[in-house]
């Protein structure tokens, strides 16, 4: 239980800072966010997903011309096309 406490605290505490930069829902209907916030390794953001059942799986992710990657949990590595992602649109204050 502690862990869980403690990984449900970690995980308000990173994506509280993140901000959205797209989304998208998967073939499941669950909300795939990606963050600007960097990842431990500083070479790929933070991703996560929202599911159905309340739960919430960390990634990380990176992109090239053909396609949005994510490792998500650490172990299980997706590849994404562009279709169906939104861009989040920052508001410019002056």
């Amino acid at each position: 239980m502690k862990r869980k406490l403690l990984a449900l605290s970690l995980l308000f505490s990173v994506t509280a800072q993140a901000e959205a930069v797209m989304w998208c829902f998967n073939q499941d209907g669950n909300k795939i966010v990606l963050t600007d916030e960097f990842c431990a390794n500083k070479k790929s953001m933070i991703a996560y997903v929202l599911t159905n059942t309340s739960e919430t799986t960390m990634g990380c992710w990176t992109n090239d011309s053909l396609a949005i990657h994510v490792l998500w949990s650490g172990k299980y590595f997706r590849s994404y096309d562009y279709t169906g992602w939104t861009i989040v649109k920052k508001e410019v204050t002056m």
